[in-house]
């Protein structure tokens, strides 16, 4: 019997991990770009590694290969954040107050209407904390660069926070769900630094995560995996944003869970069964930004697992991970500290506000 085969477009680390749990899988993985031709036909299925590619290359391939996943209707939706908001609270879901700038005069009236400290984001770029911009006042206003003044965007409002937290979910194509646990995520500057998987969640959070996510999944027809990410304020979710991809928050799933976020994203595109998002072991993701530390600062850490990505570095580029179980004997916050000062790296400093 011939092995099933699956294009994945995008050449990044996502794309790759994509392959490596193809490989795993017995599934035959090609990384597609855009500026190749190829026969769409060579595949029993096509997906993507990232919301950035090309739409209308990816809308006309959809229609020219035998299975495309996630649906191009859901990425449509997500890849504009307008859009993606205006979806979310369709469906009734708790998101940051927000506003279309477009709709006013300017962005001053914009954010006089809005009346707080608010971020504006570019609709359809930007990522890792780029294409956006904080103003605290109307002074900062006049700092905010021009593209922001041409492109269209949405300006949100900044929540207060106790935590970012994000669940990965995946669906299959027969509508079955699955859930990994809630995942507490560190950021710096816009960048995910660290996640931290407890083999436990709270009951009350995890229940509102994934009621929200079957909501979108189910309304989206969606398959494959699928990313959300969250504030926690006194005990509820807001959304911040959603990914139609595998997440790198999801990363943690390579060693902690039974089946990575990798394999079930194939599963669920080729019509397989979804493997079980039980939790091995509780799992600290760190990411290696900026250039990568040497073999001899990893040796000082023989419980990570270490992930690269082949990137040449630059500054805030993610160049890889590290995956390590979370001690018993400390909390996932000291391991955090200690990693990071032993792989030559500034501390974290917790952020209880939304700075993106």
């Amino acid at each position: 019997m011939k092995p099933l085969r699956v294009g994945i477009l995008g050449e990044g680390q996502l794309g790759a991990m994509l392959a490596e749990a193809g490989t795993a899988l017995g599934v035959q993985c090609s990384t597609l770009s855009p500026s190749r031709t190829y026969d769409p036909q060579a595949y029993d299925a096509v997906t993507y590694e990232n919301e950035s590619l090309d739409f209308q290359f990816i809308k006309n391939l959809s229609n020219s290969v035998p299975y495309f996943f996630p649906p191009v209707s859901a990425l449509e939706i997500v890849r504009d954040r307008l859009t993606q908001k205006n979806f979310l609270a369709s469906l009734g879901i708790p998101v940051a107050p927000y506003v279309n700038p477009a709709l006013f005069p300017s962005i001053e009236d914009a954010f006089s209407f809005l009346g707080r400290e608010a971020i504006v984001k570019l609709c359809v770029s930007g990522y890792d904390g780029k294409g956006q911009f904080r103003m605290k006042t109307k002074n900062d206003i006049r700092k905010i660069p021009e593209i922001f003044r041409r492109e269209q965007s949405v300006m949100e409002a900044v929540v207060s926070f106790e935590k970012e937290l994000s669940i990965i979910s995946v669906r299959s194509r027969t509508g079955e769900i699955a859930h990994y646990p809630l995942t507490e995520n560190i950021h710096r500057d816009g960048m995910l630094i660290a996640s931290i998987a407890r083999s436990k969640n709270e009951p009350s959070l995890k229940k509102q995560a994934e009621q929200i996510a079957n909501q979108i999944l189910s309304k989206l027809n969606y398959v494959g995996t699928f990313a959300i990410e969250f504030f926690e304020v006194r005990g509820k979710l807001i959304v911040n944003e959603v990914a139609t991809r595998v997440h790198n928050s999801g990363h943690w799933t390579l060693d902690g869970s039974e089946t990575s976020q990798f394999e079930n994203h194939l599963r669920a595109g080729l019509g397989l069964p979804l493997g079980s998002t039980r939790v091995l072991r509780p799992t600290l993701m760190i990411n290696l930004i900026g250039e990568l530390p040497t073999d001899e600062l990893f040796a000082e850490i023989p419980s990570a697992r270490v992930y690269r990505y082949g990137k040449t570095p630059a500054p805030n580029r993610k160049l890889g991970h590290l995956n390590l179980p979370i001690d018993s004997g400390q909390s996932a916050e000291e391991m955090i500290v200690d990693v990071l000062s032993r792989l030559g790296r500034a501390p974290f400093q917790r952020v209880h506000s939304l700075d993106e």
